[in-house]
């Protein structure tokens, strides 16, 4: 559940930034509660590329596979200014 909101997220966020710049991202209203639902499962990737990365690390594909996404959501987040986070997920995995 978090893997397309994570990729919608990052898709608006990057659409953003290429029409009105990075200072769109802080012009925006912060959302609340339920509004704020696709904020919380973004914030539940990581964690769960990481339970996924300790079912398959047996398997060399599924370890590649959580590899790629951890990296990518850590470009992605200093891409967008987010350098703070990018580096604590980039240094869980």
């Amino acid at each position: 559940m978090a893997t397309p909101a994570t990729l919608s997220w990052a898709t608006t966020s990057l659409r953003l930034i290429a029409q009105g710049g990075y200072m769109t991202l802080y012009q925006q209203e912060a959302r609340f509660g339920l509004d704020n639902l696709q904020g919380v499962l973004v914030m539940l990737f990581v964690p769960g590329v990481l339970l996924v990365f300790a079912a398959v690390r047996q398997s060399a594909k599924g370890v590649r596979v959580c590899w790629g996404l951890v990296l990518a959501y850590a470009l992605i987040n200093m891409l967008l200014g987010g350098r703070a986070a990018a580096m604590r997920s980039a240094r869980l995995a």
